[in-house]
């Protein structure tokens, strides 16, 4: 239960930076709108950026996770118990929680006015 609500945690404060960043990067959109993509492509490009923060975060943290807890075995001579492909699961979760933080703040930046956006 725990690590669904860790879960829940991580998926808003990454939508909440990805949402900010949208709000940051205004004028990049609206210039990138003007100059013919659409709002597809806005969408995908924000989620893809959410995909990548994802796989990294994940992939670093199963990593550090596994190899803690293998350091932790190895001082206090126990046998470890992980497997240690246990670190892809970090991966898609990462890569899960990226893709789900980054729907709305892409829907968002897709959805705004280039006009509006370019001034600021």
């Amino acid at each position: 239960m725990l690590s669904l609500v860790l879960m829940l945690l991580a998926v808003i404060t990454a939508a909440s930076a990805m949402y900010l960043t949208v709000q940051n990067r205004s004028e990049e959109i609206a210039l990138r709108r003007a100059i013919g993509s659409s709002r597809w492509l806005i969408c995908r490009s924000f989620i893809l950026e959410g995909l990548i923060v994802g796989i990294t975060a994940g992939s670093l943290g199963g990593i550090i996770g596994n190899l803690t807890t293998l350091c932790v075995s190895w001082i206090q001579t126990w046998p470890p118990v992980l497997p240690p492909e246990l670190w892809l699961v970090g991966l898609f979760l990462g890569a899960a929680t990226g893709i789900l933080s980054a729907i709305y703040p892409a829907w968002v930046a897709s959805r705004k006015d280039p006009a509006i956006a370019i001034r600021g």
